[in-house]
């Protein structure tokens, strides 16, 4: 699904969501002194009317940066706490999963569908707990942010040098077709990717299975994810 059309300032604060809290904020504090450092510069009076347009023009110029010295570290905070706030709930959802899986859930009472934490979450919520499971394995994840809108590619990693692109899927009830394999396998050959995955809460088809078979992509259904998570971190 593609996000909607933003002005510029919510795309700002969006990109800056993509990066590292830290990094937002250090973009805050430099756009800020570059900024006001040319908003207060005193430019020298035309001497002649050749001179006019280069002066209107560095006119415009630090128009802009007195307005772009509150606005853009605003963007850039905004997007830094964003950030933050993305970075615990991505743990907080994968700590939740292996609390689950310590306390030995399903209860005897309730059936597998509700007992599992990853079938409660959204598609949103869905994506951050496979990007903090890659991350915690050493990739160095980029969440497109684009909902699967730039190829269904969900995350961008990169692991030695080497690119790798993860597609999520959080389907409750319907199994993953070969479409949607084939498009990535496109992608990730269009890229130059070494290789990519595809994971799902549900289920892959048979087709879809023997597509992926020898093309470098890895299909993880819910049953698979949840073992390699209760290997991984309690292992």
């Amino acid at each position: 699904m593609a996000r909607k059309k933003q002005s510029a300032f919510e795309d700002l604060i969006h990109v800056a969501s993509l990066l590292p809290w830290w990094a937002g904020l250090l973009l805050a504090l430099i756009s800020y002194f570059i900024l006001h450092n040319f908003a207060n510069t005193q430019i020298q009076q035309p001497a002649n009317s050749a001179e006019l347009g280069a002066f209107a023009t560095k006119q415009l110029y630090r128009t802009f940066a007195f307005f772009g010295q509150l606005v853009l570290p605003i963007g850039f905070v905004f997007g830094a706490a964003i950030s933050a706030f993305n970075q615990r709930k991505r743990k907080s959802l994968l700590s939740q999963v292996v609390t689950a899986q310590k306390n030995n859930l399903p209860k005897a009472n309730k059936p597998v569908s509700e007992a599992d934490p990853i079938k409660k979450m959204s598609w949103q919520e869905f994506e951050l707990l496979i990007s903090e499971f890659f991350r915690q394995q050493g990739y160095s994840v980029k969440e497109t942010g684009k909902g699967g809108a730039d190829g269904g590619v969900d995350l961008r990693m990169s692991l030695q040098g080497k690119k790798y692109l993860v597609q999520c899927k959080h389907w409750k009830a319907f199994k993953v077709g070969v479409k949607i394999i084939r498009e990535l396998f496109g992608v990730m050959t269009a890229e130059g990717a070494r290789g990519a995955f595809i994971v799902t809460s549900g289920l892959f088809t048979e087709e879809a299975i023997e597509f992926a078979q020898g093309k470098n992509i890895t299909l993880i259904d819910g049953v698979k994810l949840n073992k390699i998570i209760r290997e991984k971190q309690m292992g």
